[in-house]
């Protein structure tokens, strides 16, 4: 897997050193809605960013979205030698994400 935010072979090393990680799991129509949402505000001026938020950039996002989904099985496999240290978060919601202690 190579698309923003996702998990690179080579961070083997990282997650070795870590004591927990926290895979946290929205719903493929939450993640769209937020993408929809910051590109507009970065579009408008109203977030900034560190690209062009063009069309083409905002169908590259959804496609990477895809992606996760699509490669979801490979990323289980990729983080099996530290299923230990995992914790699946199911969020529908920033809600759930504000629930959250440690």
């Amino acid at each position: 897997m190579d698309c923003r935010g996702s998990l690179r072979e080579d961070y083997s090393v990282l997650l070795e050193k870590v004591d927990i990680i926290l895979l946290l799991n929205t719903p493929a129509h939450v993640r769209e809605d937020r993408i929809l949402k910051r590109w507009v505000k970065q579009r408008y001026g109203f977030e900034c960013c560190n690209y062009m938020p063009t069309v083409k950039m905002l169908q590259s996002m959804y496609a990477w979205s895809r992606g996760y989904e699509d490669n979801y099985s490979a990323l289980q496999e990729i983080l099996e030698p530290y299923k230990t240290k995992i914790q699946i978060v199911n969020l529908d919601g920033l809600k759930e994400l504000l629930e959250l202690s440690y």
